[in-house]
């Protein structure tokens, strides 16, 4: 009968599958180990970065924070997706700002010519 892999073999297992490319079963192996450790960031920070969204990737880095607050990597990739969400925010109220004064200035003008036209 075969042992079971401790916690830091299936550490190693899992980031030799993500050499290989294979992303599903590294995923399944870092969720074995913190099954085992709940607390294990290493396993944290590999799935988040494997994550398959930004909301996915965020919750992974903010766990990380909860147990280690002085991550730098964790804080640094979680600034790097508020700042994306806040920029696409941004984008988009210039959009909305752009559209709302071109609607103005039109209906200035067409007011203008009903006012200033004899």
């Amino acid at each position: 009968m075969s042992e079971k892999p401790n916690k830091e073999q299936l550490y190693h297992m899992a980031v030799e599958a993500l050499k290989n490319g294979q992303k599903q079963p590294a995923r399944m192996m870092f969720q074995q180990i913190l099954q085992v450790d709940k607390r294990n960031t290493r396993a944290m920070m590999w799935l988040a970065k494997i994550a398959p969204s930004l909301p996915e990737r965020a919750k992974w880095l903010k766990r990380v924070l909860k147990i280690d607050p002085k991550n730098k990597d964790a804080k640094k990739a979680l600034s790097k997706i508020e700042n994306r969400d806040s920029a696409k925010r941004n984008k988009r109220y210039f959009r909305i700002g752009a559209v709302v004064y071109g609607v103005a200035v039109l209906l200035i003008s067409i007011f203008s010519v009903f006012i200033f036209t004899p």
